[in-house]
């Protein structure tokens, strides 16, 4: 979501303008419709109660990236950790 609203996972979100704020909203909204679409993200043996599995892994462009080019600029994913979580990001395309 924050790469395609071209965010900074460590910008705050107090500071984010109007125009932003609408991207962000619209990012949120088709991310999530594409992931329910492929049944979520599947890293492990997780199973709808039909049996599949999630796809939406297919559509990730940083997470689980560090060190690789970004599929926009080239620039290395850079990996941070917040809270205890993992967080990927592209310093170029998701500039503070």
């Amino acid at each position: 979501i924050l790469f395609s609203s071209k965010l900074s996972p460590i910008k705050r979100t107090d500071t984010l303008k109007d125009k932003q704020l609408k991207v962000l909203y619209k990012s949120i909204k088709d991310i999530l419709n594409k992931a329910i679409d492929n049944c979520g993200t599947t890293f492990s043996d997780f199973q709808t109660t039909t049996g599949e599995i999630g796809n939406y892994q297919n559509y990730l462009n940083v997470y689980g990236r560090k060190d690789l080019k970004c599929i926009k600029c080239k620039k290395k994913i850079i990996k941070i950790v917040q809270q205890q979580r993992s967080t990927f990001y592209c310093g170029n395309c998701q500039k503070l």
